[in-house]
């Protein structure tokens, strides 16, 4: 068996699940949700991680075809992105953590999230190539989603249920 890596969305942003992870030797891909507090080196400044990173060195744009939910239902949008990757520590106790941040250019959404992607990994980040693999790995996950979006409207998993309840009083 060749190494595991773990894809994860934005749920599994934790700290508990980073740790344990790191404890089986696995490598991971995170999507994160928490803007946790970081530092640059392990006894530098503490800031907070979706700041920072806008720091880090651009990578150049990548062009990739990002999964969108429409409707309940998956689409893939041709989109360039600006990348940037760089490492930072997370505290207590101290792990070094390379991140990857996509900024999706000419998107409508004022929704943040529709803005761009920072996904958290244990694999390296310092080439554009390396960046690029660890974000083609999470688009995989998106599969995922995509059985589950169907599996929803073909079962018709959202269609809302009257809830009877029975009441009975006791003399």
């Amino acid at each position: 068996v060749g190494r595991i890596i773990w894809i994860l969305d934005r749920g599994f942003d934790d700290r508990k699940v980073i740790n344990w992870i790191l404890a089986t030797g696995g490598c991971y891909v995170i999507r994160a949700r928490h803007d946790r507090n970081i530092t640059q080196t392990p006894d530098g400044k503490t800031k907070k991680l979706f700041e920072t990173i806008k720091s880090k060195p651009s990578l150049g744009t990548l062009e990739m075809n990002r999964p969108v939910m429409v409707d309940g239902k998956l689409k893939r949008k041709p989109v360039q992105a600006s990348t940037r990757a760089g490492g930072v520590w997370l505290s207590k106790p101290d792990v070094l953590v390379n991140v990857v941040t996509l900024e999706f250019q000419r998107v409508r959404s004022q929704n943040s999230e529709d803005q761009g992607w920072v996904l958290l990994t244990n694999l390296p980040v310092s080439t554009a190539d390396q960046a690029q693999q660890v974000v083609a790995l999470y688009v995989l996950r998106w599969s995922i989603e995509e059985v589950f979006a169907w599996t929803k409207t073909a079962l018709n998993w959202e269609r809302p249920r009257p809830v009877r309840c029975r009441f009975r009083v006791k003399k």
